[in-house]
């Protein structure tokens, strides 16, 4: 081998492709800029992601808006419309007789009432038909009322007490009628406190507290297969401060007549006690417990209790009332066992205690009209 030879095929073998290899990442260049620290990236999001959704509202501040929505804005309009038409009807009216705008309101009512007849089940209108018929109703209460009472509003023309009562009997039966077909318990207990509105401001008699009850108890048996808990308690409580308004009315006149005290007793008895014993539907008691019907209930044996408290004069006849109502609450108390209401049983129990207790404070006049010891 020639000397010479060596360097040419080392520059040959130098020469020959180098097997692929993987490409190691260009070194930068040194920078005189001062390294700065790496930017945290855990909490930044590509610009493409979607935004996340805004927190839902809590479920009681939504029922709180449809039940704005749905019913008090036709309750201020259908208010408002009321109130227009009745300052016009008597302001056009001032050289007519009270009959004349009698009839004159009653017609503007009954015609506030003619879309929903004309509307029927259409659910674009329905709910404003409905506001306005309601308002007609209530319009053609005012009339009535007016009517046999209430001189100052000039539609008085019927001066006899019972003439003006079967007037007013049947402005409460149309809205009793109303609030026995309508849609929603606002809309109905509406018409059954509208009901008992006019009873309170009337003349009072006995033939009053007997159509305020009558209003009561037809208005707390509407709804029969609705638990409508909030439309009750209206009621009830409308009833409660009804009956307190006539008592402290007819305060004088209950001493000197023991048959309208007696009469008075039972009615208050009678409404109280269907105003329990509808809480114990076996169909539609919750099983759980709930606020609603924990305050109705307690509604319907507190006014109960009320009645056989304040009404009778005697010790022995109040002891023999709280007694039986006792003797009631454990009766519903051992029924409701089958329906599996815990709640409802041992709520009984505690009232029928409750109603014992008051039973023996009422003795104590009783022990102490008996015969002193002698000295």
């Amino acid at each position: 081998v020639r000397p010479e030879a060596a360097p040419a095929a080392t520059v040959e073998r130098r020469s020959e492709p180098e097997p692929e290899t993987a490409a190691e990442p260009p070194r930068s260049t040194p920078s005189t800029r001062p390294t700065q620290p790496p930017r945290p990236t855990q909490h930044l999001r590509p610009l493409s992601a979607p935004l996340p959704a805004a927190a839902a509202p809590p479920a009681w501040l939504v029922r709180l808006r449809e039940h704005w929505s749905e019913n008090w804005t036709g309750i201020l309009g259908t208010a408002a419309v009321v109130a227009g038409v009745t300052f016009v009807a008597i302001n056009l009216a001032l050289r007519l007789d009270p009959f004349q705008r009698f009839l004159l309101v009653s017609a503007a009512g009954g015609g506030m009432g003619v879309p929903s007849l004309l509307v029927g089940r259409r659910e674009r209108w329905r709910d404003l038909s409905d506001w306005l018929r309601s308002g007609g109703a209530a319009l053609f209460l005012f009339a009535c009322t007016a009517g046999g009472g209430l001189p100052q509003l000039g539609l008085r023309w019927l001066e006899a007490q019972e003439p003006a009562l079967a007037l007013l009997g049947l402005g409460l039966a149309v809205n009793l009628a109303l609030a026995g077909i309508t849609r929603t318990q606002t809309v109905a207990a509406l018409h059954v406190v509208l009901a008992l509105i006019p009873l309170t401001i009337s003349p009072q008699s006995w033939l009053t507290l007997l159509l305020g009850s009558a209003v009561a108890l037809i208005g707390l048996q509407l709804p029969r297969r609705r638990p409508w808990y909030s439309h009750r308690l209206a009621v009830l409580w409308t009833y409660a401060l009804f009956h307190v308004s006539w008592w402290l009315r007819q305060s004088n006149g209950l001493a000197g007549e023991p048959a309208l005290r007696d009469a008075a007793t039972l009615i208050g008895i009678a409404v109280f006690t269907s105003a329990v014993l509808l809480e114990h539907r076996p169909r539609l008691v919750p099983p759980v417990l709930a606020p609603l019907p924990l305050v109705a209930l307690l509604s319907g044996w507190g006014g109960l209790a009320a009645v056989v408290l304040f009404y009778p004069p005697f010790a022995g006849s109040r002891v023999a009332a709280l007694a039986g109502s006792a003797a009631l609450a454990l009766v519903l108390a051992h029924r409701c066992r089958p329906c599996g209401a815990i709640w409802l049983q041992r709520t009984d129990r505690l009232v029928a205690q409750g109603l014992a207790m008051a039973a023996v404070l009422s003795l104590r006049p009783l022990l102490l009209q008996g015969p002193l010891p002698a000295d």
